[in-house]
């Protein structure tokens, strides 16, 4: 081989072991931390605001905005119910 042939194969060979080392070197994050950074709680708020709209929309049956509605509030109040992190 020669020498840019290596040089290319060791640029993409190190370039390969960064992205898997990423995730590793980032740290893993709490348990209700959203990879953008929003927590669970305004997660759960959201879907519920979603859910209201198209219920309103006419989108979502009584039967399903029941349901989801219940799966939603649940989510949120274990949320607010959490202790906060420092």
């Amino acid at each position: 081989m020669s020498l840019p042939s290596l040089f290319i194969c060791l640029i993409l060979i190190l370039g390969f072991g960064a992205w898997v080392a990423w995730p590793l070197r980032a740290g893993r994050r709490g348990r209700d931390d959203h990879p953008d950074g929003t927590d669970t709680r305004e997660l759960a708020l959201q879907a519920l605001r979603d859910l209201e709209f198209d219920r309103a929309a006419g989108l979502v049956g009584e039967e399903d905005y029941a349901a989801q509605r219940a799966t939603h509030l649940a989510a949120a109040v274990g949320a607010s119910r959490a202790p906060d992190r420092p």
